[in-house]
């Protein structure tokens, strides 16, 4: 499957107005070129101006699915029938044949896909940033869009194998398996344009185009496994009153390792391709919301159709001369959104819309959701996204928020679980483009990871509380853990790091970054992290995060040239390549119309964690090992911060601090798979701390005026006690430990000093290059007779590409009439129909260098020249 990526919008709708392709987001372009792809507007324009009704048809069928399921239950409820197949409902019996059929259809569903790939043909991340340089805004996505096939980046999602299955037990889950599952990016490695001087007959080598691949995610192996499978199928096809109850999972369980090379270069350009589904401010998302917000304004109907609405929903009234017909009604549905057709339904059924009062679901949702009915309220009151505490004219009203709720999608239960044996995540070696200029060289290393475990749980926080808790309590709704059982960070390039003499531990393996800490008996995992959201049950729902870190057993180690080339790679990572945050302006009706989907609660965080008997060592030699480690042991640090709005504090405590000396006293690795022991010398702690807290306090002030904001900080800090002992030896391992870690610092100087050199001897070259060219124009032009007020004419130009052809190459070249006529279309295309020296000069500037005219316009400004 291949897919190409779209960069541009057409053109829109007559109806959205004259003047709406000027409140475009300034990342969209509507220039008018029919002859690129651009995002499909017919069907998204279709798709709203149905889905209001769509929605409201099907929160209609659900409602009066649900009244008589209730009256039906009721019933049952109240007679003396025993049976269970008596007391079902027609539901119940409809949902159990469904469910008995899809049973017996998927066991006997077996597919085999062999070799399956999808392909993404998008901008590459280098050209995308280039382009946001040089170009302005409105423009970029315009120059994405014209890009060749062949200049444009591939990503490729492929696997070797895929087996489609449904497990034979009562669940009939889905299982897929895939086999050699991968990820690669092409990168077009473009032949440099060839000169035109140097075009022949025979001379096809410009149009010669190739990829260079690089493997971002090697080949692994995996199973998925899709739960809730026949329970989502009766919902696709009736009414399950159950749905909030139902569980519906995604397990992924990784039955090989996986190695992921962490080039940025290529994984920016995966995100780019991606980016629909990653940045909310990508080009077709930004497009999307402004289509959306467009459309929101031609939803507009008056109170009169309101009213004819209301009495023509009601089909008893049919023979009067007011009521409208089937498809007059649907045309004034086209005019609103979901919410006003389902007020005017429930105002035109409020009499045969009964709840029955014996219905314990309806009164349990008004106590949950802490709502109320009130009568004297109008029934064409604001609306509001909440389902908390709201006040409903009616009984009909409140109902259709709770089966609205009830029938999202996000109703049930969804768990979403990941098991990986080892992730090994590979930084990249020195070959890689993203780092290979200008830079000091790259030590490549790899991170291992093992038992990693991953899950998310999601409910709906209208019914994730529980009957003894309280209703005005926050409820979580989004749980996500992490968890790690061992890690180590180690040098992968053994030929480079002899080069660079690279400290070794005593087994000849060289000194990594980070490892598990050699400890007997240690079974806590080495990384657990649990994050939380939950909301209040107001109509802001206010939203809360809460984050808990655990980290035990980690030994970090000081060797500055992997942990500089480390962090070096991870900062080039983190500048993802977001496009700009642009604002929509659009018109005051379609921004009240839209401030329902936006979020305006406020935001508090609670984050914890907690760091046990993890180590710091730092190299005495930064090439010896057996010169001395500095031992830092941190038994306990535990720290909170909290905020809330503008205001948060942070609390930090500890368990003491001491700074050692060790050796490392083994050289094959023990059975718990370390490869070093670590032995403390007997001697005295160099440096103790104990008890040492810090308390930090901040509060932003709101000014009333239009000052500056101001901002409130409170420090306090202390130490129970600190013991320093200091002798010759330790204070010799100190200055060998410190010259450690500014080796760090004077690595990244001398790489930016690097740097500075490079770029002054490209703009050296670039001049001499530009003095060069200049001296080739005048002996050209010295040859043609033409001097520098003189305007050429069509036997000057051709004389002028004869000479420029065969000055520059060894042997004579024939161009055929075809070439001239499109070096002089060339020539025209830059200088006009007035062709002079000095525009000749700029166009044979650009020309010489290669420079692809019909993309990048020349940075360089050249003057006139005179003969």
């Amino acid at each position: 499957v291949e897919v190409e990526k779209a960069y541009i919008a057409p053109a829109p709708p007559a109806d959205f107005g004259d003047d709406v392709s000027n409140q475009l987001p300034h990342a969209i372009s509507m220039q008018q070129h029919p002859e690129l792809l651009s995002f499909d507007q017919r069907y998204h324009v279709e798709e709203f101006r149905i889905a209001e009704i769509r929605e409201a048809d099907y929160i209609t069928f659900c409602l009066e699915r649900w009244i008589k399921y209730a009256v039906a239950n009721m019933r049952n409820d109240s007679s003396d029938r025993q049976s269970d197949a008596q007391s079902s409902t027609s539901d119940d019996r409809l949902n159990s044949w469904i469910s008995s059929l899809a049973r017996i259809l998927l066991r006997s569903v077996l597919f085999y896909i062999d070799s399956a790939s999808v392909i993404i043909s998008g901008a590459g991340s280098d050209i995308v940033k280039e382009t946001r340089q040089l170009l302005p805004p409105n423009e970029v996505n315009l120059h994405l869009a014209q890009l060749r096939k062949e200049q444009r980046a591939l990503t490729m999602i492929s696997s070797s194998l895929i087996k489609i299955s449904f497990s034979s037990d009562t669940m009939c889950n889905l299982l897929i398996c895939f086999g050699g599952l991968q990820v690669k990016i092409g990168n077009p490695h473009i032949q440099q344009r060839a000169r035109r001087s140097n075009i022949s007959n025979n001379d096809s080598s410009s149009s010669v185009r190739r990829w260079k691949w690089y493997t971002i995610v090697q080949p692994f192996d995996a199973v998925a496994e899709l739960k809730g499978v026949l329970p989502f199928i009766v919902y696709s096809l009736n009414y399950d009153h159950y749905w909030e109850e139902r569980v519906l999972g995604l397990h992924l369980s990784v039955s090989s390792e996986i190695s992921l090379t962490a080039s940025p270069n290529n994984l920016h350009t995966l995100f780019l391709h991606l980016d629909d589904y990653l940045d909310a401010n990508s080009p077709f998302n930004q497009w999307f919301e402004w289509l959306k917000r467009c459309h929101l304004q031609t939803l507009n109907s008056s109170s009169t159709e309101k009213e004819t609405y209301c009495r023509s929903y009601d089909r008893t009234n049919l023979g009067r001369a007011e009521v409208l017909s089937q498809a007059q009604m649907k045309v004034l549905e086209k005019k609103m959104r979901c919410s006003e057709i389902m007020t005017l339904r429930c105002i035109s059924m409020r009499d045969r819309w009964r709840v029955p009062k014996e219905s314990t679901e309806f009164e349990d949702y008004l106590a949950r959701s802490r709502s109320e009915i009130n009568s004297d309220i109008d029934d064409l009151a604001e609306e509001s996204s909440s389902p908390f505490q709201r006040t409903y004219p009616s009984a009909p009203e409140a109902l259709v928020t709770l089966v609205t709720e009830k029938s999202s999608i996000f109703a049930p239960k969804i768990e979403l679980k990941c098991l990986v044996g080892t992730l090994n995540i590979h930084f990249p070696s020195d070959d890689e483009e993203a780092l290979c200029v200008g830079r000091q060289q790259t030590i490549p290393s790899v991170l291992s990871v093992s038992s990693i475990s991953f899950s998310v749980e999601q409910v709906h926080p209208l019914f994730a509380v529980d009957k003894n808790q309280a209703v005005d309590r926050r409820r979580q709704f989004v749980g996500l853990s992490v968890q790690a059982n061992d890690l180590h960070w180690t040098v992968c390039d053994v030929d480079l790091a002899k080069n660079l003499r690279l400290p070794r531990f005593p087994d000849k393996s060289f000194v990594g970054i980070a490892y598990k800490s050699p400890q007997e008996n240690h079974q806590k995992n080495v990384l657990d992290i649990n994050m939380s959201l939950s909301v209040t049950p107001t109509p802001q729902e206010d939203l809360h995060i809460s984050v808990n870190l655990s980290s035990s057993d980690v030994t970090l180690i000081g060797n500055p040239l992997p942990l500089q080339s480390a962090c070096q790679c991870l900062l080039d990572l983190s500048n993802l390549p977001f496009q700009e945050i642009t604002e929509l302006h659009l018109g005051e009706d379609s921004v009240a119309k839209a401030q329902s989907d936006n979020y305006e609660g406020a935001l508090s965080t609670t984050v914890t964690a907690d760091i046990g008997r993890t180590s710091i060592l730092f190299l005495v030699d930064v090439q010896e090992v057996s010169c001395g480690l500095l031992h830092f042991a941190i038994n306990r640090v535990q720290m909170k911060s909290t905020s809330l709005g503008m205001a948060g504090e942070v609390l930090v405590s500890n368990e003491p601090f001491v700074l050692s000396a060790a050796q490392v006293t083994r050289n094959q690795p023990n059975s718990q798979g370390s490869c070093f022991d670590l032995t403390m010398l007997p001697f005295k702690p160099i440096i103790t701390i104990i008890g040492a807290e810090i308390a930090i306090r901040a509060e932003i002030l709101q000014m009333d005026g239009l000052g500056p904001q101001q901002m409130e900080l409170d420090v306090a800090m202390g130490v129970k006690s600190t013991e320093i002992k200091a002798s010759p030896s330790t204070t010799a391992a100190l200055i060998g430990a410190s010259q450690s870690l500014i080796t760090i610092v004077e690595l990244e100087n001398n790489t930016r000093d690097e740097e500075v050199s490079h770029e002054e001897k490209l703009q050296k070259d670039k001049m001499r290059s530009i003095q060069d060219q200049r001296e080739a124009l005048l002996k050209t032009f010295r040859i043609a007779g033409v001097t520098s007020v003189d305007t050429l004419e069509e036997d000057d130009i051709e004389k002028l590409i004869h000479l420029n052809c065969n000055g520059q190459s060894n042997h004579a070249q024939h161009l055929t009439q075809t070439e001239i006529e499109r070096e002089k279309d060339f020539v025209r295309l830059l200088a006009g129909e007035s062709l002079t020296l000095d525009k000749i000069n700029t166009m044979l500037f650009r020309f010489a260098n290669g420079i692809d005219d019909s993309n990048f316009a020349s940075t360089l400004q050249t003057a006139g020249v005179g003969c």
